[in-house]
Parts: C-alpha cells; sequence; structure tokens
C-alpha cells in the first residue's frame, strides 16, 4: 500500500495558511453590528441577541480568560480558528473525493489544497474570520454536517467490506479457477487476472475508507473476478471504469448478503451530535442544512431503515444532547450578566429567547421580496467569491456529478446543500452591502469550492481515459493539461487572495473604539445615555462591560424597552430612572414628559432617529454624536456660536482620526454607513428645531462622504425650501 507523502502536509496548510491569513487580517478591536455584542456576551458568558448562540458563547467564553492580546482580538481570533477548521474540512473532503474518482493521491492533495485556499480567500468566508461573529462557527458547524452526509452516501453506495482476518498460509483455488490450476497468492482476496499486452496505467486504484490508496496503479481493461464469497472492493474502482463502460454489479446469489452495504451506525451518531451542537449557535441557518441531508436519509434505504431502528432513537438522543447547550441560557439569567437579552429565567423568557421572536419580522418580509432581482443579486455575489472562472468549474463539476447515476446522489446532495443555503436570503430583503449577508451564505461558498476541486477531478478522470486508450502522444497532452489544470487551480487562488485582500481586511481597525470614546468620554458624571441604533448600545456595551470604561454612565436603548424583560432589566439596575419608562398604546417605551423633568436634575443625552416625536427636537442641542435633551426648548434660529464652534470642531477631530480624508486606505463600509447616518438625524433634528445653519454643516458633511444618497439630497431640497409661517 502505497502512502502519499504529501497528505499531512495538504491538510496541515489548508488550516494554517488561512489561519495565518485570517490573524494578520484580523480586527485589533470591536467591529460594527453584532461583534461588539458578541464580544462582550463571550467575554462575560452572557445572553447576545436572539436565539442566544449559547454555543458560541460557551465556546468564546474560555478565549476571554486567556492572559495575552487585547480581549476584542482574542474574541476576533476564535472566528479565525473556526473558519480556518472550515477550510481544513474542505481540503479533506475534497481529497477523498478526488481520490475516490480516481485520481492520484499527490495530486488529490494539491487540488484540495488549492481549492481550499481558493475558498479561503472568498469575501464571504473571510469577513467573517477577522471579526467576533457566528457565521463562522456556523460554516464549520455546516461544513462538519456536509462531510458527515457525503460519508453517508459513499457509504450508501458501497458493498460492505469483510472483516480482516489473519493471513492464511494455506492457497486456496479461486471459484473462477479450474481444480488443476496453480493457486493464488493467499493475500489477495481478489485476484485480477490480466491480458498478457495489457499495460499498467498509472491511475491509483483508491480505497473508499482510506485517503491512502491500495495501489499505485490501476489495472486498465482488465477483467475482475472475485471469490464467490468475497465482494469487490468498494465503490473507487468500479466508479472509475463504470464512467467509459458500463459495469455489470449484480452479485451472484451467493454473494450479495456479502455485497449488501451496511449502516455504520457512528455517523449517525455524530451527525445528529452535530446537528444539535449548531442548532444551538444559529438555528435558523442550519434548518437549511438539516432539510437536504434529511432527504438524503430518507432517500437511501440503507440510512432509512438505520433511521427508523433503535439506531434512530440513539441518533435522536445524541441530538438532544447538542441541544443541551440552550441549558446555559437560563442558568446563565439567574446570574443576572450585564449582556442579558430576555432574562431567560422562565419559560415564557426562555421561548422568546430561542424562537427570536424580536426578529420575526425580517420573515415577513419575504412577500415583498422581488425574486427575479434578488436570483440576479445571488449571482453576482456568489461570482465574485470565487471569481467567475471559480464559479463555471464548480457548475461544471455539479453537470458532471449529476451526469451518471453512481455519482448523482452527491451531486444532488451538494447542489441542495447550495440551493436551500441560497433561500434563506429569499425570505429576507438582500443587502450586499451588509457582511451580515455573507455569512449567511458562506455554507454556498464553502460547498462551490469542494466542486471546483472536483472539477478538476472530472480532468483528471478524462485524462485517465486517454492515458489508457489512446496513443502515447495524446496521452501526454492529457497528463499536460490535467498538470496545468492544477497550476491554474493554484493561480486562482493567489489571484483570489489578491482581489479580496484590501475589501477583507480590517488590520488596524479602531473606528468602533474611536467612535465609542466620543461618547462615552466626554459625558458628565452620572449622565444617562438613551442610545436609538443598535450598533451604538452594542458598542457601548462591550466598552462598559469588557473594557470597564466609565460604568457611572447609564446606558439605556430606547428601541429595547418594548421588548420583554428589557425595561424590568432597567428598572433593576437604575431604580432612579424607573421614571423614563412608562406605557403608551399598551406598549413600554420612553416617557418623553419624564425625560425632560428628569433632564432637569441630571445630565441627558438621546440618540436621535426617525421615530422620536417632532415636539422634542426643540429640547435638543447637538454635542458630539448625540445631542443634549433640555428642560426648557430653543428658540428656533442659529444656535449659540460656542454650540456651533464646538460641534465643528467634534467632528473635524473624529473624522481625523478615523482617517476619513487620510487617503491611506479605505475608509471601512460600516463606518462610512455609521458616519453618514449619524449626520443625517442631526441634521433631521435641527431642521426639526429650525436651526437651519448648523443643519447645513451635519448635510455637508455627509454628502462628502456618500453624495450620491437620494435620503441626504431630500435633506437638501426641505434644507433649501424656506420655512411656510402656520396659517392662524
Amino acid at each position: 500500500m502505497t502512502r502519499d507523502p504529501l497528505r499531512p502536509w495538504a491538510l496541515v496548510l489548508s488550516f494554517a495558511l488561512p489561519m495565518l491569513l485570517y490573524t494578520l487580517t484580523a480586527s485589533p478591536g470591536p467591529y460594527w453590528l453584532d461583534s461588539g455584542e458578541l464580544a462582550a456576551a463571550g467575554f462575560l458568558a452572557g445572553i447576545p441577541h436572539p436565539p442566544g448562540h449559547p454555543l458560541y458563547i460557551a465556546l468564546t467564553h474560555p478565549a476571554g480568560l486567556l492572559p495575552f492580546g487585547a480581549l476584542a482580538l482574542r474574541m476576533n481570533l476564535t472566528s479565525a480558528a473556526a473558519m480556518a477548521l472550515s477550510c481544513a474540512l474542505l481540503a479533506r473532503l475534497a481529497r477523498q473525493l478526488l481520490i475516490h474518482f480516481g485520481a492520484p493521491p499527490s495530486r488529490a492533495s494539491l487540488a484540495a489544497l488549492a481549492s481550499a485556499l481558493l475558498t479561503a480567500s472568498s469575501y464571504a468566508l473571510w469577513f467573517q474570520a477577522v471579526r467576533a461573529e457566528v457565521y463562522a462557527l456556523h460554516l464549520l458547524c455546516a461544513a462538519l454536517i456536509t462531510t458527515l452526509a457525503v460519508q453517508m452516501e459513499l457509504r450508501a453506495l458501497s458493498p460492505r467490506s469483510p472483516d480482516p482476518a489473519p493471513p492464511d498460509p494455506t492457497p486456496r483455488p479461486t471459484a473462477t479457477a479450474p481444480a488443476n490450476a496453480p493457486p493464488q497468492d493467499a493475500a489477495a482476496d481478489t485476484p485480477i487476472t490480466a491480458h498478457a499486452d495489457a499495460p499498467i496505467a498509472d491511475t491509483p486504484v483508491a480505497d473508499a475508507h482510506a485517503d491512502t490508496p491500495v495501489n499505485d496503479t490501476l489495472i486498465a481493461d482488465t477483467p475482475v473476478t472475485a471469490h464467490a464469497d468475497t465482494p469487490i472492493a468498494d465503490t473507487p474502482i468500479a466508479d472509475a471504469h463504470a464512467d467509459d463502460a458500463q459495469v455489470a454489479d449484480k452479485p451472484t446469489d451467493d454473494a450479495h448478503v456479502a455485497s449488501t452495504p451496511t449502516a455504520d451506525a457512528r455517523l449517525l451518531f455524530a451527525l445528529a451530535f452535530i446537528l444539535g451542537l449548531a442548532l444551538a449557535n444559529h438555528h435558523y441557518l442550519v434548518l437549511f442544512v438539516a432539510a437536504p441531508v434529511l432527504a438524503l436519509i430518507l432517500a437511501r434505504p440503507l440510512w432509512r431503515r438505520a433511521l427508523l431502528s433503535t439506531a434512530g432513537l440513539r441518533a435522536c438522543g445524541f441530538g438532544l444532547f447538542g441541544l443541551a447547550c440552550y441549558a446555559l441560557l437560563p442558568l446563565r439569567a439567574l446570574r443576572d450578566p450585564f449582556v442579558n437579552w430576555g432574562d431567560p429565567d422562565n419559560p415564557r423568557d426562555f421561548w422568546w429567547l430561542i424562537t427570536a421572536q424580536a426578529f420575526q419580522k425580517s420573515l415577513e418580509r419575504a412577500q415583498q421580496v422581488d425574486v427575479p432581482q434578488l436570483l440576479i443579486d445571488l449571482s453576482v455575489q456568489i461570482g465574485r467569491q470565487l471569481t467567475p472562472v471559480g464559479l463555471i468549474l464548480a457548475l461544471a463539476a455539479l453537470a458532471w456529478l449529476l451526469r451518471r447515476p453512481r455519482r448523482r446522489g452527491l451531486g444532488l446532495l451538494l447542489g441542495a446543500l447550495v440551493a436551500f443555503n441560497l433561500v434563506t436570503q429569499s425570505l429576507m430583503n438582500f443587502d450586499p452591502f451588509n457582511p451580515d449577508v455573507h455569512g449567511y451564505f458562506a455554507l454556498s461558498v464553502w460547498t462551490l469550492g469542494l466542486l471546483v476541486a472536483l472539477s478538476w477531478g472530472a480532468l483528471e478522470h478524462a485524462a485517465a481515459h486517454i492515458r489508457r486508450t489512446q496513443a502515447p502522444a495524446q496521452a501526454r497532452i492529457a497528463s499536460i493539461l490535467s498538470s496545468a489544470a492544477l497550476v491554474g487551480l493554484a493561480a486562482l487562488a493567489a489571484l483570489n487572495t489578491a482581489n479580496t485582500f484590501d475589501e477583507a481586511r480590517l488590520d488596524g481597525f479602531h473606528d468602533v473604539e474611536l467612535t465609542s470614546m466620543a461618547i462615552l468620554d466626554p459625558m458628565p458624571d452620572g449622565a444617562v445615555v438613551l442610545t436609538s441604533s443598535f450598533k451604538t448600545i452594542f458598542n457601548l456595551w462591550f466598552e462598559q462591560a469588557a473594557s470597564h470604561r466609565r460604568t457611572d454612565v447609564a446606558v439605556i436603548h430606547r428601541n429595547f424597552l418594548p421588548t420583554p424583560s428589557y425595561a424590568r432589566e432597567i428598572r433593576a439596575r437604575h431604580p432612579a430612572l424607573a421614571a423614563l419608562i412608562g406605557q403608551r398604546d399598551g406598549k413600554t417605551g420612553l416617557d418623553t414628559d419624564a425625560m425632560l423633568a428628569m433632564a432637569a436634575e441630571r445630565p441627558i443625552y438621546i440618540e436621535y432617529d426617525v421615530n422620536i416625536p417632532p415636539r422634542l427636537a426643540p429640547h435638543l442641542v447637538p454635542e458630539g454624536l448625540l445631542l443634549r435633551v433640555l428642560p426648557q426648548p430653543l428658540p428656533p434660529g442659529p444656535l449659540p456660536a460656542e454650540v456651533d464652534e464646538r460641534q465643528r470642531r467634534f467632528w473635524t477631530a473624529l473624522e481625523d482620526r478615523i482617517g476619513l480624508h487620510a487617503g491611506d486606505r479605505p475608509l471601512d463600509l460600516e463606518t462610512r454607513r455609521y458616519l453618514v447616518w449619524a449626520h443625517y438625524l442631526t441634521c433631521r433634528a435641527l431642521l426639526d428645531a429650525e436651526h437651519r445653519d448648523l443643519a447645513a454643516f451635519h448635510l455637508d458633511r455627509a454628502l462628502s462622504i456618500n453624495p450620491s444618497s437620494p435620503e441626504l439630497w431630500e435633506l437638501a431640497r426641505r434644507l433649501n425650501t424656506p420655512t411656510t409661517p402656520p396659517t392662524p
């Protein structure tokens, strides 16, 4: 049995190279969106937004206890490690399938490594690996599920391998040999007889259950005979020949029992356990992974029988064991952590949290989706992940798998995984500029990367056939083309890395820390901050909970008050602020009158939003990123000169620290969106209060960042329209 010296190196490099790439480009601090909240929750073993993501918390909390590096960087590197492991799984599975379809082991290792690096360099994977997010861990779970499902498909197509027996020194004749024929070698269970002039081909015989080939040569055009009680070896040999000449696979009556595939219940148990764990991380996405896998199980009698037997009941137990991670949520809620979404210490709040009822409006928008435009947007985004060439190769490999019956099950599984994963985006508004969206279809990119490797396998399969059947000149050309394709695959990975580098890198990113410090540091002692954007509250949670910055400032997110338990939590944590929480139209929210009255006693700052009552605008004066609440309204017209000058100095200094006008590297897209939104809301508040001079300053700043925004030009038209006095 020949060993592949490249196998360990390929598997190690498929993890080490992506991990190195992700580590060098990881954000040193928290990022926008959910990253600050997840990092704070992981550090505190708290409870992040629905559905709670208990598996993510359980795995990232130990990273927060490590004694080296910045806390945010440690949390970000957990995403990098999960994503690098996903790439290593891709390389391992790709190599196994390539050998299964007859590729030489060493070349299969190189092709698997190149396809793993190509996938690792896609934006969908890279950007999820350099920040604290749940999508890298989700992809790792989904990759494990896919790997196990592929093993189950191969097992369903493979005849049962006999148990190994000690060598028998007594020669015995084969079932096809005459009685006086010379004895066969006892070590060979399946004798192979060849024509005297039949050449030996270079294609390896692959073992379906091992990465290492049985032999470095495959006997071409040679009839294979077997003992009556010995099955033909696993599927790679049959599959390698069946594409060119249909191989009869009908066993004799005596060999039928030995040829029947057997279910390995351990695969079923492992699949159920990983599914349970994955559901404890991001259950919405995992449901779209489980659907095609369950269809595979039900389509194969081998696994359908196992599922309906006692093994199926035991598998359910393993699945429930994985789901037991959810017990972490009520246990931690009893400790009242700083990040405590839903406070799920009772069945009602626990159910509200894990069912993600706060986000079900996203699913209600499914009827509003423009399906043709969605398909166009998804195609464009998928095409840019692996380059258009990579996408074409992946689709060609999928067609190659679907062409032959013995490969069709695998092709249907991989195609269904891509299709079902893309369906997740059809149930909500697709925003190609939202980095979380790319985390949603990362499994599609991973699966297409696997198919890219199989596209080389299809080419090598055709080259092997040419080498067996054509003249030496054509055989040399086929070998050269196969080698050139392997080099091209490696070059494609390098090109994709270069193209994605600037877009995905976050090394040197400190925008979130700078904006959070700009909010908290100037606050008077005992100030109250009322946020409206989830980005702002998540960033302040991280600064207060993980960095212990300005913990004397009470931070309340006004848009979270209607959610169960949040108002109760604020009343318990800040009893003096209980008067700010009132009821209107049966919903809990901010009491505007109580806030104006309290503003006379302690400093209150608010982040303006479109749902703030316009009557509050005259009571607001801008101070940095927020607006201070005044107990008495200001008259319309220009604000005091010191207010105007202070606001202009603040924004000039903040933009310089962020590097808005430095030009040495592109400004982060989410930072741009945050700054534009802050300018837009401040301008809108000032226009509502008729402070047009300072409103024009914020509008100009916003347009300098995003001159094509229709919302900003609508404000510009409003700003240039004289106010019509109300009719008496």
